[in-house]
């Protein structure tokens, strides 16, 4: 009677923990928007704000999008190392911050010319200061986003860790039970060999009633072997998995 419900506790559990990661599968496989989808998206929000109408914030929209595309190619040349640098490194390193910097103003310098083809300077100062608040949004968003991210998985792992307890117990009583059927077994052995000359004299179909009990006894050991084989590698695997 026990062996029904935890089966199918095991069953919904392994499901539930199944359909999160599938979950979290589709969500890798769904294509991020490129930098330059973010920045045109992040101009006609600027645009929208500012009140242009449609062909200066077509025309804005392009400039923009190709402003941020020559300052995102000023990335640091050289990733932060970990650990202590040299001095000939470190001086290296200060010496591409100063020419990104100069870099980045030039390229500033370049479009607000360019803005001030069809822009006023206080509309262009407004643009900076939306630049500015937009870019400090993202950047909370995107550490909410993290934070839910760790949050989600920590759950994950707690979710597994629970289910893989629970696999082991579901487990151990598959044992105790084919334990007990083996006790069966051999307890029903050791009577036929007793009693057999004595039950073949008496009536052959006791023994052939005997025989068939000890080959179901059997099968259900075997059975409950192989389930309990198929439930201990399906819980490891999802234990290694989450490593």
């Amino acid at each position: 009677m026990m062996r029904i419900p935890m089966r199918l506790t095991l069953l919904a559990l392994l499901l539930c923990v199944s359909s999160a990661l599938y979950a979290q599968q589709s969500q890798r496989e769904t294509p991020r928007p490129s930098r330059q989808d973010l920045s045109q998206v992040q101009a006609a929000y600027i645009a929208k704000q500012l009140g242009f109408d449609e062909a200066t914030t077509r025309r804005f929209v392009e400039l923009y999008a190709k402003q941020q595309q020559e300052i995102w190619a000023l990335s640091p040349r050289d990733k932060a190392t970990k650990g202590a640098r040299t001095d000939a490194e470190a001086e290296r390193a200060i010496k591409d911050y100063f020419e990104r910097s100069e870099q980045l103003l030039s390229i500033r310098k370049k479009y607000y010319q360019e803005f001030r083809n069809f822009l006023t300077p206080q509309q262009i100062e407004r643009i900076y200061k939306l630049d500015r608040s937009t870019i400090e949004g993202l950047r909370q968003r995107a550490r909410s986003a993290r934070q839910t991210y760790d949050s989600t998985m920590r759950y994950m792992g707690d979710s597994l860790r629970r289910v893989y307890k629970l696999d082991r117990r579901v487990i151990e009583e598959l044992r105790r039970q084919a334990r007990d059927l083996r006790q069966s077994y051999d307890s029903t052995l050791r009577y036929m060999g007793d009693s057999l000359r004595r039950v073949y004299k008496l009536d052959r179909r006791v023994i052939e009633e005997l025989r068939r009990q000890a080959r179901d006894l059997r099968q259900s050991y075997d059975s409950i072997q192989h389930q309990m084989g198929d439930q201990l590698e399906r819980a490891r695997r999802f234990y290694r998995g989450r490593r």
